[in-house]
């Protein structure tokens, strides 16, 4: 313990004076009062700024422990899923050289850091009914792998698969100096678009855009650099769409794709067929939605505005060909094959088979999957209106096709395979084949999506019943009702429960 001094004030010119008392040594003449303690005993102990020595391990532990709580508040360490009822990432953007290979520089970091604040900021703005979307920057992504746009298509997938994102926005900057070029491009996630298969995959934002380096986040890049902005606002508002499209607001989808669309100093040459593509599809969404053919003069004009920007698109092709099979069905409202135009089906027939003999398809669009659906369904028609048992044979081995591509390890083919399974499970009902039927709609189920199986369950429940298996199809029956109560779907709950009273009545 510290030694009163004999002196109130010790004279600091005088010499240090030591005094020894028992286990004690103090010393004079210093003006932090530091005491060093020598002891002869394990009573011995020091007191430096008045803290025991003995509790000098508590204290540093103490110290520790204050250092390791301030670090975890001020911490927060990167999540490793994303929770939104949309979600968005923006990955770090690639940087290559002129041999394509990757270097090393912030500038992918900083453009897509500008990239995501345009787009968190003005999702923060909106007031989504389904909940607000969630956007990821960069730094929880970093960078896509892969040198090829197929091969960052199949990382975006990986990455949206890993996070559960809906959407993926990535690009690569062609470093050649000061002077740079970037390409802006988004992933559709096949989780978040099922049930648009269309307009999944890998889609590239017009040709690569002119940027300085270094790249300044913080520069007035509407002044600086007009056609950066034009494609960033471009992109901003089309991700703003797809965010709507996701929870099947389609008019306001359309609201945010033509405001894409209208980005001030974006050339019709430098993109647009993408923002033209999406606005002809949700255009065929209203069409199947309102089970009206008014929609789909608008989509035609815009699937062939985005295939005259850009010769060959594939997906624009493919949009035609889907609008004119829609078309050639006539009536939506009448399902008894009457008003069928077998010549619009033909020329829907043959450009799907145009497409398929091209070489360069995406791969991320899936669309030989898609087109061999579809070509399924023109003979399944085909057969029903000629009467005419090769189409059936013909559509029956397109049907098939798409379910062994997806047996294969076609994950992305999921979607189509289970409406294939739907179909093949409506042919064999036709050919008197219950169980095989029994066994394809159990297939469907599997694979589509929780609204669709309602509509399966209740075709299940039929082809019970029609074998005299009450209990199984009292069971598929009741759960097609309570998907339909799930979702609002009143045509389905009132076939269900017709179906049910029906049951009872026996």
């Amino acid at each position: 313990m510290f030694e009163k001094q004999d002196d109130d004030s010790p004279d600091p010119s005088q010499p240090i004076q030591k005094n020894i008392k028992g286990d004690h040594i103090s010393f004079g003449n210093v003006y932090d009062r530091a005491v060093l303690a020598i002891g002869r005993s394990a009573r011995a102990e020091v007191r430096i700024f008045n803290i025991d020595i003995r509790l000098l391990p508590l204290v540093v532990l103490l110290s520790v422990i204050s250092l390791v709580l301030a670090f975890l508040l001020w911490y927060e360490p990167i999540p490793t899923e994303m929770i939104g009822e949309f979600n968005i990432a923006v990955t770090e953007f690639a940087v290559v050289d002129a041999d394509n290979q990757r270097v090393k520089s912030e500038d992918g970091r900083n453009l897509a850091n500008f990239l995501y604040q345009e787009i968190d900021s003005n999702l923060k703005a909106l007031d989504l009914q389904s909940g607000q979307p969630q956007v990821w920057p960069p730094e929880y992504t970093d960078v896509l792998p892969g040198d090829t746009a197929d091969e960052r298509a199949a990382s975006a997938q990986k990455l949206a698969d890993r996070i559960n994102a809906d959407i993926i926005v990535t690009g690569v900057i062609s470093s050649t100096g000061d002077r740079a070029r970037f390409e802006p491009q988004f992933f559709v996630t096949f989780k978040g678009f099922q049930e648009a298969p269309e307009i999944t995959g890998v889609h590239q934002l017009g040709k690569p855009v002119i940027v300085p380096l270094p790249f300044d986040p913080n520069a007035l890049v509407d002044i600086e650099n007009p056609a950066l902005s034009a494609r960033v606002n471009a992109l901003t508002n089309i991700t703003i769409g797809l965010a709507y499209y996701a929870i099947d607001d389609f008019d306001a989808a359309l609201e945010y794709f033509y405001t894409a669309l209208d980005s001030n100093g974006w050339l019709r040459s430098a993109g647009k067929e993408v923002a033209y593509l999406l606005i002809a599809n949700t255009n065929v969404r209203l069409a199947s939605i309102h089970k009206s053919t008014e929609f789909l003069e608008a989509a035609l004009e815009n699937y062939q505005e985005a295939a005259e920007i850009r010769p060959g698109y594939a997906r624009a092709q493919a949009g035609e060909a889907l609008v004119l099979y829609l078309e050639a069905l006539g009536n939506p409202n009448d399902p008894s094959f009457e008003t069928v135009n077998l010549d619009l089906l033909d020329q829907a027939e043959a450009k799907f088979l145009m497409i398929l003999d091209q070489d360069d398809l995406p791969q991320s669009a899936n669309l030989e999957i898609k087109i061999q659906f579809y070509l399924g369904l023109i003979n399944f028609v085909r057969a029903q209106t000629l009467d005419e048992e090769i189409w059936m044979i013909h559509a029956k081995d397109a049907f098939e096709k798409v379910v062994q591509a997806y047996e294969n390890g076609n994950t992305t083919a999921a979607l189509q395979a289970g409406y294939a399974h739907g179909q093949l499970a409506l042919i064999a009902r036709l050919n008197g084949d219950s169980q095989t039927a029994i066994k394809h709609y159990k297939q469907a189920i599997e694979l589509v999506t929780p609204f669709e199986q309602g509509a399966f369950y209740l075709e299940l429940g039929a082809v019970h019943e029609h074998l005299e298996q009450e209990e199984e199809a009292l069971e598929a029956y009741n759960e097609a009702l309570q998907i339909a109560e799930f979702f609002g779907n009143d045509t389905l709950a009132h076939l269900a429960e017709e179906a049910l009273v029906r049951l009872s009545a026996d």
